[in-house]
């Protein structure tokens, strides 16, 4: 992805994330002007971008904030479906993420007894 992409995510108060399925031997054939289509709008997990590099880089660059899963468009998942594609979505960026939050174990200093 490009820096001004990720420059304009950082600024967003809510970056909304979409995916894309990009047929490349139409483009190889036809190229982006020709009369087939080559790309298609996906819910996250069911297109081609790579997601866990996408996290990364939002943490690297000291992001913290919320993201918003979008997937009406997803030409599979919509309508009674959009639910069931959303769902994979937030189940799959969590496996992106990293899984569950683990929090670090607190150490505690450890306790001095007096022997008699």
């Amino acid at each position: 992805m490009s820096k001004m992409l990720f420059r304009t995510l950082l600024k967003s108060s809510c970056p909304v994330l979409k995916d894309a399925t990009i047929a490349w031997d139409v483009i190889r054939e036809s190229g982006i002007h020709g009369p087939h289509p080559y790309v298609w709008h996906r819910t996250p997990g069911f297109g081609d971008t790579n997601w866990t590099d996408v996290i990364s880089i939002l943490r690297q660059s000291g992001y913290s904030g919320d993201i918003a899963i979008e997937g009406f468009h997803d030409p599979v998942y919509r309508g009674e479906l959009e639910m069931t594609g959303q769902v994979h979505a937030l189940n799959y960026l969590k496996e992106c993420r990293g899984g569950a939050f683990v929090p670090n174990p607190v150490i505690s200093e450890p306790q001095v007894t007096e022997m008699g």
